[in-house]
């Protein structure tokens, strides 16, 4: 078999097998294959097989089972929209401003390395938070739908500058967590070190670094996700003075 038959036809005896309870023997499995392959109609010239509803189980199966074992892709996309799912990394970007303004500030130091430090920045969940707006493996596309599976998915330049922004935007946030440690714990001692440069340093370039992502967002993503954050800062003004 062409290896450009044999893949999808593979990858539909696999989501075939998946319909059945019972396990399937590597024989039936090839059996199987091979079945489909003898009796699959002839698609239209336009059809896009990847966009087939049985692979789009399996990659949203293959999906699911990697997230478990590494807790780093993103969920599943709900249909809510870019914009939704850039909004997590605004509001991000609001707290990397906020700790960069108070970075050179010895009182605001454990305000870094307190925030820094939560489980929302560990470095698994900021990558979950990327991963859901620019990594997702769910392609709208229909000539890259799918693809991955088969080796083939070229990242297009934009996303590819995006995940190296986002790379070095979770050093920086992991070098600015320890340097706020190290300052917190230097800041008791009578001579201490005080010197706050290499932490204003590296806010600076995680701050930068987001900028840029951000920068490369889809302008219509973008424009909605600072919708929805106005539009979170007006329920919470709201509610506080109604206290």
């Amino acid at each position: 078999l062409e290896a450009s038959m044999a893949a999808p036809v593979f990858l539909h005896a696999l989501a075939a097998c998946g319909a059945s309870s019972a396990p399937m023997s590597r024989r039936a499995l090839v059996s199987t294959a091979a079945g489909l392959l003898a009796t699959r109609p002839r698609a239209p010239a336009s059809a896009n097989w990847l966009t087939s509803e049985a692979l789009e189980r399996f990659r949203i199966a293959e999906q699911e089972a990697a997230d478990s074992k590494y807790g780093e892709l993103a969920p599943i996309d709900d249909g809510t929209g870019g914009g939704k799912r850039l909004l997590p990394i605004l509001q991000i970007e609001r707290q990397i401003d906020t700790l960069y303004d108070g970075a050179s500030t010895p009182s605001r130091w454990d305000e870094v390395a307190r925030v820094l430090g939560a489980p929302e920045f560990e470095t698994k969940r900021l990558k979950r938070a990327f991963n859901f707006y620019s990594d997702n493996i769910y392609y709208s596309s229909e000539d890259r739908a799918n693809v991955y599976l088969l080796g083939g998915a070229t990242p297009e330049s934009a996303q590819t500058e995006q995940y190296l922004l986002r790379n070095e935007f979770l050093t920086a946030v992991q070098n600015a967590l320890q340097e706020a440690l190290y300052l917190v714990d230097e800041r008791a001692k009578p001579e201490g070190d005080t010197d706050s440069v290499d932490l204003v340093k590296y806010l600076g370039t995680a701050r930068q670094s987001l900028r840029e992502y951000v920068r490369r967002a889809d302008t219509r993503d973008l424009s909605t996700a600072r919708k929805l954050m106005a539009s979170e800062d007006d329920v919470m003004r709201h509610k506080q003075t109604q206290r």
